[in-house]
């Protein structure tokens, strides 16, 4: 998955519908094809491997092991059937099992078959697979199983953590980090920043037509006037995930309307 052309040259030019939501999971992924959303130009090249994989045929909603196929080398991970979680558990979880430590420990991806959420984190895997890997490696060390019985412990860092991971939001500056959401919005608008989506969680709502949702927008500054490749977005975005003294906090995020009036192409300016 070549990553080096500049982040505003590969996106489509429309935006039209990705298909009825009611019209059953294979006639969505056959729409996705050529997704027409401008928010999903990053995924683009993600989804064309995807397709590749098919091996010519009919197209339906690719499972686990063929998302795994098709994408677990630009991933560096593997996507694994998920198995059935027990409800019935006797003593505390073993931490080694939880869906973090499994990324973090064996580079294992657990993945429902079927389900619009984890095809749509496999895909960003492969698009950011260094921000992904920082991000969850990160989360591993932070969550304490809960006894039985008692409720889960989590602390704020996480939460944030989790905030970025299904919606967050990558705003890509050569002027350091926006002073707040209007600043943010203005740079986006006037063309002096560029967005792009991170979190699986918006794909998956633009796919099943959900109201545009609040993200949470992180500043990466970028000393590429021309525009960055992917692939740099990626190795700075991680950089910027691995501060442990970043993100500690939701609340402190900047907040910014995921739609596409935000034009995620470069530049912000209209297609």
């Amino acid at each position: 998955m070549s990553t080096d052309s500049p982040l505003a040259s590969r996106h489509p030019s429309e935006t039209v519908s990705l298909g009825d939501r009611d019209g059953g999971r294979a006639v969505l992924w056959e729409a996705m094809q050529e997704p027409r959303s401008p928010l999903f130009w990053p995924l683009a090249e993600a989804i064309a491997a995807v397709n590749e994989n098919m091996d010519g045929e009919e197209v339906g909603f690719p499972p686990p092991e063929r998302i795994d196929a098709a994408l677990g080398s630009y991933a560096g991970v593997r996507f694994v059937r998920q198995r059935p979680v027990s409800r019935r558990r006797r003593g505390p979880r073993d931490p080694s099992t939880m869906y973090d430590a499994r990324i973090a420990q064996e580079g294992c991806v657990p993945t429902r078959p079927g389900s619009w959420h984890d095809l749509m984190n496999a895909l960003v895997w492969a698009t950011f697979p260094l921000s992904k890997r920082a991000l969850h490696e990160r989360q591993a060390g932070l969550v304490v199983p809960a006894q039985p019985g008692e409720s889960a412990r989590r602390p704020r860092e996480l939460d944030a953590l989790a905030l970025l991971d299904e919606g967050g939001i990558i705003v890509m500056t050569l002027d350091g980090p926006a002073a707040d959401e209007d600043e943010l919005a203005a740079w986006l608008g006037a063309g002096k920043a560029t967005a792009l989506v991170f979190g699986h969680a918006i794909y998956e709502g633009i796919v099943l037509g959900r109201s545009p949702p609040v993200a949470s927008a992180v500043c990466v500054v970028s000393d590429d006037a021309g525009g960055p490749a992917l692939e740099s977005v990626d190795r700075l975005f991680a950089a910027v995930l691995a501060d442990r003294t970043r993100f500690t906090d939701p609340q402190v995020m900047l907040r910014l309307r995921a739609d596409e009036r935000q034009r995620s192409g470069r530049g912000g300016q209209s297609q």
